[in-house]
Protein backbone atom coordinates (compact mmCIF):
# COMPACT_ATOMS: atom_id res chain seq x y z
CA UNK A 1 0.00 0.00 0.00
CA UNK A 2 1.33 3.44 -1.13
CA UNK A 3 1.12 6.22 1.89
CA UNK A 4 -1.24 9.17 1.26
CA UNK A 5 0.73 12.71 1.62
CA UNK A 6 -1.67 15.59 1.13
CA UNK A 7 0.02 19.28 1.00
CA UNK A 8 -1.91 22.37 0.71
CA UNK A 9 -1.07 25.98 -1.32
CA UNK A 10 -2.83 28.94 -1.27
CA UNK A 11 -2.14 31.47 -4.13
CA UNK A 12 -1.95 35.07 -3.87
CA UNK A 13 -5.46 35.92 -4.84
CA UNK A 14 -6.89 33.65 -1.98
CA UNK A 15 -7.27 30.62 -4.03
CA UNK A 16 -6.25 26.72 -2.52
CA UNK A 17 -4.72 23.99 -4.24
CA UNK A 18 -4.92 20.59 -1.93
CA UNK A 19 -2.48 17.90 -3.47
CA UNK A 20 -3.08 14.61 -2.92
CA UNK A 21 -0.66 11.73 -3.77
CA UNK A 22 -1.03 7.74 -3.01
CA UNK A 23 -3.84 5.69 -2.66
CA UNK A 24 -7.34 6.75 -1.38
CA UNK A 25 -9.01 3.81 0.48
CA UNK A 26 -10.74 3.10 3.72
CA UNK A 27 -7.67 3.59 5.83
CA UNK A 28 -7.17 7.44 4.64
CA UNK A 29 -10.93 8.42 4.32
CA UNK A 30 -10.96 10.24 8.17
CA UNK A 31 -7.56 11.33 7.28
CA UNK A 32 -8.81 13.25 3.38
CA UNK A 33 -12.07 14.63 5.08
CA UNK A 34 -10.25 16.02 8.05
CA UNK A 35 -7.82 17.81 5.18
CA UNK A 36 -10.26 19.28 2.82
CA UNK A 37 -12.65 20.47 6.02
CA UNK A 38 -9.20 22.30 7.69
CA UNK A 39 -8.86 23.95 4.23
CA UNK A 40 -12.82 24.66 3.51
CA UNK A 41 -12.57 26.09 7.08
CA UNK A 42 -10.05 28.61 5.97
CA UNK A 43 -12.86 29.82 3.85
CA UNK A 44 -10.57 29.85 0.25
CA UNK A 45 -12.09 31.80 -2.53
CA UNK A 46 -11.52 28.91 -4.78
CA UNK A 47 -10.63 25.41 -4.05
CA UNK A 48 -8.85 22.57 -6.31
CA UNK A 49 -8.28 19.54 -5.92
CA UNK A 50 -5.38 17.72 -7.32
CA UNK A 51 -5.52 14.51 -7.98
CA UNK A 52 -2.66 13.70 -10.44
CA UNK A 53 -0.79 11.54 -8.30
CA UNK A 54 -3.49 9.37 -6.93
CA UNK A 55 -2.89 5.93 -7.88
CA UNK A 56 -6.07 4.71 -6.84
CA UNK A 57 -9.23 5.71 -5.40
CA UNK A 58 -12.19 3.86 -4.15
CA UNK A 59 -15.85 5.23 -3.45
CA UNK A 60 -15.52 5.86 0.06
CA UNK A 61 -12.95 8.34 -1.50
CA UNK A 62 -15.53 9.65 -3.76
CA UNK A 63 -18.00 9.66 -1.00
CA UNK A 64 -15.39 11.95 0.68
CA UNK A 65 -14.66 14.11 -2.48
CA UNK A 66 -18.78 14.93 -2.86
CA UNK A 67 -19.25 15.58 0.42
CA UNK A 68 -16.59 18.24 0.41
CA UNK A 69 -17.95 19.48 -2.82
CA UNK A 70 -21.32 19.52 -1.23
CA UNK A 71 -20.12 21.85 1.77
CA UNK A 72 -17.87 24.16 -0.60
CA UNK A 73 -20.97 24.46 -2.50
CA UNK A 74 -23.12 25.29 0.51
CA UNK A 75 -20.39 27.99 1.94
CA UNK A 76 -20.08 29.41 -1.63
CA UNK A 77 -16.54 28.27 -2.47
CA UNK A 78 -16.18 26.93 -5.83
CA UNK A 79 -14.90 23.41 -5.95
CA UNK A 80 -13.19 21.98 -8.59
CA UNK A 81 -10.61 18.35 -9.12
CA UNK A 82 -8.38 17.82 -11.86
CA UNK A 83 -5.65 16.07 -12.60
CA UNK A 84 -7.00 12.33 -12.22
CA UNK A 85 -6.01 10.10 -14.44
CA UNK A 86 -6.47 6.25 -14.71
CA UNK A 87 -8.74 4.32 -12.20
CA UNK A 88 -9.23 7.54 -10.24
CA UNK A 89 -10.36 9.24 -13.28
CA UNK A 90 -12.87 6.37 -14.43
CA UNK A 91 -14.28 6.20 -10.50
CA UNK A 92 -14.83 9.37 -10.67
CA UNK A 93 -16.67 9.86 -13.42
CA UNK A 94 -19.02 6.88 -13.06
CA UNK A 95 -19.48 7.45 -9.54
CA UNK A 96 -20.07 11.24 -9.49
CA UNK A 97 -19.95 12.58 -12.56
CA UNK A 98 -16.44 14.26 -12.60
CA UNK A 99 -16.82 16.61 -15.38
CA UNK A 100 -12.97 16.47 -16.40
CA UNK A 101 -13.04 19.55 -18.46
CA UNK A 102 -14.48 21.75 -15.87
CA UNK A 103 -13.16 20.11 -12.94
CA UNK A 104 -16.66 19.75 -11.23
CA UNK A 105 -19.04 17.08 -9.61
CA UNK A 106 -22.14 16.23 -10.08
CA UNK A 107 -23.76 13.26 -11.83
CA UNK A 108 -26.18 13.53 -8.39
CA UNK A 109 -26.68 16.09 -6.27
CA UNK A 110 -24.63 15.41 -3.17
CA UNK A 111 -28.20 15.19 -0.89
CA UNK A 112 -29.21 12.16 -2.75
CA UNK A 113 -26.03 10.15 -2.18
CA UNK A 114 -27.20 8.87 1.23
CA UNK A 115 -30.39 7.62 -0.05
CA UNK A 116 -29.26 6.36 -3.07
CA UNK A 117 -26.78 4.09 -1.39
CA UNK A 118 -29.10 3.25 1.40
CA UNK A 119 -31.67 1.59 -1.34
CA UNK A 120 -28.88 0.20 -3.30
CA UNK A 121 -28.15 -1.71 0.16
CA UNK A 122 -31.30 -2.30 0.99
CA UNK A 123 -31.68 -4.04 -2.39
CA UNK A 124 -28.64 -5.88 -2.30
CA UNK A 125 -29.56 -7.42 1.54
CA UNK A 126 -33.18 -8.71 -0.01
CA UNK A 127 -31.37 -10.15 -2.99
CA UNK A 128 -28.85 -11.56 -0.84
CA UNK A 129 -31.79 -12.71 1.84
CA UNK A 130 -33.26 -14.84 -1.42
CA UNK A 131 -30.67 -16.65 -2.22
CA UNK A 132 -29.57 -17.62 1.29
CA UNK A 133 -33.26 -19.03 2.06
Amino acid sequence: MQQLHIRYFADHRGGGCLHVAGEIDLAVHERLRAALHRVLAMRPRRLVVDLAQVTFLDAGGVGVLVQAAAAAQAARIPFRVRGADGIAARVLALAAGWDRATGTLGAMPARHLPTATAEHLRTQRRGLARRVR
